[in-house]
């Protein structure tokens, strides 16, 4: 079988192909239930040698066709594996890709430090490494577009890609509570959104170099923002 045109390989989460009839494309389309993880049996064991193997398909066909010609198919072949295989552990390309971008957050460790505004700075630079990898830049843009159409495609992102960050700014602000920095008010969440948006912004939209004093003035804004809830 030849390479799936990349016309070809968008998924749809309103419908599915013949071939995964039995597997659900999206749980949000769907009352079945996901194919079952194996990691959770006894007896069980998942193939580390062929989990790899997924992940680097995965990474190297997104960064040669982007978001829209990812294939559960097109990885299965790659990684030399059967879809089955796949689907055992992720339910449909979205999982797959959270838990490959994962990967580029593990690589972009947070420090705490003794601030507010060392912390905010920390969790700015996070980001920045996260969305600058090979793997981001190539899917993010096209993907917020997509999602933009595509409600069920951004509620399948929003519940599966990696929420570490998210709990990063959770724990920043508990930090600076108990400094005394910011008054109760949980804006993890409202923190979270403003962090991604900027990088966001200057990386993909206006292509812009963020240096080291941009962090320290983003994050002096961000604070000054956060502290005035406690004034």
């Amino acid at each position: 079988m030849g390479p799936v045109p990349i016309g070809q390989a968008r998924l749809d989460f309103t419908t599915r192909d013949a071939s995964m009839q039995s597997h659900p494309t999206d749980s949000t389309r769907s009352t079945e239930k996901p194919p079952t993880d194996p990691t959770r049996h006894v007896g069980r064991p998942r193939d580390e040698r062929a989990h790899r193997l997924i992940l680097e398909a995965t990474t190297a066909l997104v960064l040669e066709r982007g978001f829209d010609g990812l294939t559960i198919e097109g990885v299965a072949r790659r990684a030399g594996v059967a879809k089955t295989t796949i689907y055992r552990w992720w339910k449909n390309k979205v999982d797959l890709l959270a838990e490959t971008c994962a990967q580029d957050l593990s690589r972009a460790p947070l420090d705490p430090t003794e601030s507010l505004q060392g912390d905010l700075v920390g969790l700015l630079r996070q980001e920045l490494a996260v969305q600058a990898s090979p793997m981001a830049h190539k899917v993010l843009p096209g993907l917020m577009a997509r999602m933009a159409e595509d409600d069920a495609l951004r509620k399948a992102f929003e519940s599966r890609f990696p929420i570490a960050p998210g709990a990063c700014t959770h724990k920043t602000l508990e930090r600076a509570r108990v400094r005394d920095e910011v008054d109760g008010t949980d804006d993890a969440a409202l923190l979270r959104e403003m962090i991604a948006g900027v990088v966001f912004w200057r990386l993909h939209v206006c292509h812009l170099e963020t240096s080291e004093t941009d962090l320290q003035r983003i994050a002096q804004v961000l604070r000054t923002g956060l502290e005035r809830e406690s004034s």
